[in-house]
């Protein structure tokens, strides 16, 4: 189960540090930035890419832990997300939410430990609100959570046929 928990935290870093990467990369070039930015191919590519990447790194993670161990990757992600959420609310007060991105250094880790759930919310121009930040950070734990479960059903079934055969 910690395993799980620490794969999770890791493919959350490692998702942001590809973001930040590719982010860079779109802002060299003035056509690129304007074709991700404004253009619905890119406001779906910023969807499906980090899901994509979700699923495919649940599949790296122990399918044999319990329920417990399906549930905790995705909520240690949200855990820590809360933990700097409160951070950054403590120290700002109830402005914090309305401040732009990089304006304050008591925010600055939640927006950094959720780079590509802000520029989800940026692209899609989702309200700049305490509970959008709380769903998006859930959403991690979602995609994780499916995806073990379909590992685990797909050992239960492989199981079930060599039962059957033997």
């Amino acid at each position: 189960m910690l395993k799980n928990n620490i794969l999770g935290c890791i493919g959350q870093v490692i998702l942001v540090l590809l973001t930040f990467l590719f982010i860079s990369l779109i802002h060299m070039g003035e056509g690129l930035s304007q074709f991700f930015y404004s253009g619905f191919i890119g406001k779906i590519f910023f969807i499906l890419v980090p899901a994509l990447y979700y699923w495919l790194f649940g599949k790296l993670m122990s399918r044999s832990t319990g329920w417990a161990g399906l549930l905790f990757p995705g909520l240690s992600i949200f855990g820590i997300s809360l933990i700097l959420g409160f951070i950054g609310f403590s120290a700002l007060g109830s402005q914090w939410i309305n401040l732009s991105v990089g304006e304050s250094m008591w925010r600055f880790p939640l927006e950094v430990f959720l780079l590509p759930q802000y520029i989800l919310a940026t692209l899609w121009n989702l309200p700049k609100e305490e509970y959008t930040l709380l769903i998006l950070s859930c959403v991690p734990g979602l995609i994780y959570t499916i995806s073990l479960l379909g590992g685990r059903h797909k050992i239960r079934q492989r199981r079930k046929r060599r039962g059957e055969y033997l």
